[in-house]
């Protein structure tokens, strides 16, 4: 197999060599064997439904289903025919996925050990000054290293945005009474600034240091950034100290994850709007107090009342049908 005899003549039996390859492109070699080196002939033209696999070298190959190759669950093959299987998208979902809370502990994929401090009652020589939302905030407990580490399924795969924040330490010698959602101050001693948390989300490392922030959350360092096509979320803290006073330690709030829309096909969200022109407008205003977001325009986050949108700068604004992003508005001053 794979060869075919040259020279055999009269009392010569001749030499078996190996049949060579076609050099054109989607061709192969037919009929090479005993006597004969046979001839580069064309892969076979699959009819629709169908592609071309294994064709190439000496074999022919054949015309495979495209529907015999099977895609992930809610997934649908597009692009296949001629030499290509064609490759698997997300199938179109008629309802655009809402927000997504993330609560870090639910979703560890090991033992957090005794140094994350997640709010429950089993940390070993905890201090709360105040009370740590049980399941959505991590800390570093009293220790001088811990480690987390796990996976969120987001509902549907796609891009999504990943945010939350840092919270840092403030010292004050005269603290006042802490609410439940921010970060307190307080007075036992000063954080350390060369404390460290690096965070890795889906392979993306981000390193912080227990520094208050400058820009919009005073004592919060926010963290925002998009992911493109996943299905989960994967994420590890790594919280490293000097000292062992947990109440100086920084902490990662709960975070959100917001569907951004992916590369599926949108044919069948443009089936639905139909055929027309229709006109937009109206005002983007904040979720939190109802303010119109423009540039130099002060907002609350729920935490802080005296955020200023920076100057220039627009809210981004999108249109989805279902979970398709069907394009951008051009927002000015908020409108």
């Amino acid at each position: 197999s794979g060869k075919y005899r040259v020279g055999c003549n009269g009392a010569n039996p001749g030499v078996c060599i190996a049949c060579s390859t076609c050099e054109e492109a989607d061709t192969y070699r037919d009929g090479c064997a005993k006597l004969s080196k046979g001839t580069c002939t064309p892969c076979p033209n699959c009819t629709e439904g169908h592609f071309s696999s294994g064709c190439g070298g000496l074999h022919r190959g054949a015309c495979v289903a495209c529907s015999s190759v099977a895609c992930p669950p809610a997934h649908e093959r597009h692009g296949c025919g001629g030499k290509s299987e064609g490759y698997c998208i997300r199938s179109w979902v008629p309802q655009t996925p809402p927000p997504a809370p993330i609560m870090w502990s639910k979703w560890l994929t090991h033992d957090r050990g005794e140094c994350i401090d997640d709010g429950g009652e089993d940390v070993p020589n905890v201090v709360r000054n105040f009370r740590v939302p049980t399941g959505a905030y991590l800390r570093l407990a009293a220790c001088t290293h811990g480690y987390a580490e796990g996976s969120f399924p987001v509902p549907i795969s796609g891009n999504w945005l990943v945010h939350f924040f840092v919270g840092v330490p403030r010292y004050t010698s005269l603290p006042s009474r802490p609410t439940a959602g921010s970060y307190p101050e307080e007075n036992e001693g000063y954080p350390l600034a060369d404390d460290v948390l690096e965070i890795v989300i889906n392979n993306r490392t981000t390193v912080m240091h227990n520094l208050a922030s400058g820009g919009p959350g005073g004592e919060r360092q926010v963290y925002w950034e998009v992911f493109e096509d996943i299905t989960h979320v994967d994420f590890s803290f790594n919280f490293s100290s000097k000292d062992t006073v947990d109440h100086l330690h920084m902490l990662v709030s709960g975070a959100e994850a917001v569907y951004m829309g992916d590369d599926a096909s949108k044919a069948k969200a443009l089936s639905l709007l139909g055929v027309g022109e229709a006109e937009v407008s109206g005002k983007v205003e904040n979720a939190v107090d109802g303010r119109t977001l423009k540039p130099g325009r002060k907002i609350g986050n729920g935490y802080d009342k005296g955020i200023v949108i920076p100057e220039g700068q627009e809210a981004t604004v999108s249109l989805f049908v279902g979970s398709s992003r069907m394009n951008g508005l051009e927002v000015s001053k908020g409108e």
